[in-house]
Order: C-alpha cells, then sequence, then structure tokens
C-alpha cells in the first residue's frame, strides 16, 4: 500500500526477504539461522567432516538481536568476500549474548543463488514465546 503525501510517497520495498527462525535453546536457535541463510544461498550444509578444515568464529554482543546480526552478517562476510560454501555449522557454545561455532567449507564450489548484501536490524525482536526463541529478520538483497 502506498501513501501521497506532500510531493512524496512511501513504495513497498521489493530488496529484501524476511526470514523466521526458531529454536528450542539458543544453539538450536543460531544453527537454525545458519540454515535458513543457507537456504535462501540454495546451499545444503551437511554434518561437518572431522576432516576438513574447520574455522572456530566466537560472538559476544550486548542483545540478542546483535547477536544474530552479527552472526549472520559474518556468514554473509565468508560467503560474499572468501568464496565460502558451507560444508557444515556446528554450534560449540550459545547464549542470549555469546556464541562459538565451527564452520567448515565444502568441496564443491556452487553459486549462490542469490546475492545477500546484510542482515539488517529493521523490525527485528528476539523473543521467548511458548518455551521457544523465535525471530524474524529482514535480509537486504
Amino acid at each position: 500500500m502506498t501513501k501521497r503525501s506532500k510531493g512524496w510517497r512511501v513504495l513497498p520495498h521489493t530488496a529484501e526477504i524476511a526470514l523466521e527462525i526458531t529454536g528450542a535453546s539458543w544453539p538450536s536457535f543460531f544453527r537454525n539461522a545458519a540454515r535458513g541463510l543457507c537456504e535462501i544461498y540454495g546451499f545444503d550444509p551437511a554434518p561437518i567432516d572431522p576432516r576438513r578444515k574447520q574455522v572456530k568464529k566466537k560472538f559476544k554482543a550486548a542483545t540478542p538481536e546483535e547477536l544474530l546480526v552479527d552472526w549472520l552478517n559474518e556468514l554473509i562476510f565468508l560467503v560474499s568476500t572468501k568464496g565460502w560454501r558451507p560444508g557444515g555449522v556446528r554450534i560449540l557454545e550459545a547464549g542470549k549474548c555469546c556464541l562459538t561455532a565451527e564452520l567448515a567449507s565444502a568441496e564443491e564450489i556452487a553459486s549462490p543463488k542469490l546475492e545477500i548484501k546484510a542482515a539488517t536490524f529493521s523490525a527485528l525482536n528476539v523473543v521467548r514465546e511458548k518455551g521457544r526463541i523465535a525471530a524474524r529478520l529482514i535480509l537486504d538483497v
């Protein structure tokens, strides 16, 4: 829906994708966030193969929203600038404001179906509801 007002109007923006994430715990929440992002890219992350090179990433933030955005933006950075293709994501430790994960890259080089520029804070709110952690996140594409 658009509104016209004094020589300008606000239009719907089509360069975004919303990602809904849920998890029974913080580790499952952050793992599901990575899996959802991989699905948008068109990647199918397999379980980590212990023979593959793995990289450990640690994150700390003041809020769960900041942590989620930092986590997904790191994955977006790795895909877009380092050619990372998910060969597995393992959450080693996760809480409301901290996350430690291992990432492995896949052997095959696949191109993403879509270019994602960034995870955003637009309308982001991480909540606990009915014993689950949930969020809706907007990705700028």
